[in-house]
């Protein structure tokens, strides 16, 4: 049996995609705030009971997440947890329904783009950690998860 050096080419190359194609997903996002790492909680505004947390794509590849149909730059799907158990649900269970049940899309963040998890309601938790799940170009699904994240709105320093 002949080998050609096409042939061994072309085989490792199919060799190679295999390989990646079937790697795990372990996405690689970085959470913060406007002033860089997010440890506590701080409104932007003071009158308003808003607070956004940033998060960033720090992988090498695309990943999609649940996006809000009429802002691509918020999540419309997210858990706080405590102590690894949930204790507030927006869109519970990642549905793909949002309030006007129109379907949620996924949004797609590039390497190095950013996004937003906005908060109305922080103020009766002591702390808690964002989680909410994203998938890869393959359909593969990951929950990311912040820190603990410190409300120092509720407990003073």
């Amino acid at each position: 049996m002949r080998f050609t050096i096409k042939t061994l080419l072309v085989l490792t190359l199919l060799i190679a995609g295999c390989c990646w194609h079937f790697l795990p997903f372990s996405p690689k996002i970085r959470f913060h705030g406007d002033d860089g790492v997010l440890t506590s909680l701080g409104y932007s505004e003071p009158n308003s009971g808003k607070v956004r947390v940033k998060f960033t794509n720090a992988g090498r590849s695309s990943i999609y997440y649940p996006g809000v149909p009429t802002n691509d730059e918020f999540v419309s799907s997210f858990d706080l947890v405590h102590d690894d158990k949930p204790i507030y649900r927006l869109n519970p269970h990642w549905q793909v329904i949002d309030f006007h049940n129109r379907t949620v899309r996924k949004t797609k963040l590039a390497p190095g783009e950013s996004a937003f998890v906005e908060l109305d309601f922080p103020d009766s938790f002591f702390g808690f950690s964002i989680q909410f799940q994203v998938t890869d170009w393959r359909g593969r699904k990951a929950v990311v998860k912040s820190k603990y994240i410190q409300n120092d709105l509720l407990l003073p320093n």
